[in-house]
């Protein structure tokens, strides 16, 4: 059997950190016996979202840290 052939350049994830958009810019090719596409996808929404919210309340605290200092 072939080897699987990529329609597009994998971008994966940048090597150390990472944001929510990165997550939101990964697009896996298809495989014969390959992953169920519907559960990567939807594991890949609720990581994606969760890191949205995490960045956010990150960018809150550091907000309201700054606004201590003054």
């Amino acid at each position: 059997m072939a080897e699987a052939v990529s329609s597009a350049p994998d971008p994966g994830l940048p090597s150390g950190d990472f944001r929510a958009d990165d997550v939101d810019a990964v697009r896996f090719d298809t495989a014969l016996r390959g992953y169920r596409m519907d559960q990567v996808d939807d594991v890949l929404d609720r990581l994606q979202q969760r890191i949205a919210e995490l960045e956010s309340a990150r960018e809150a605290a550091r907000t309201d840290d700054g606004a201590h200092h003054d």
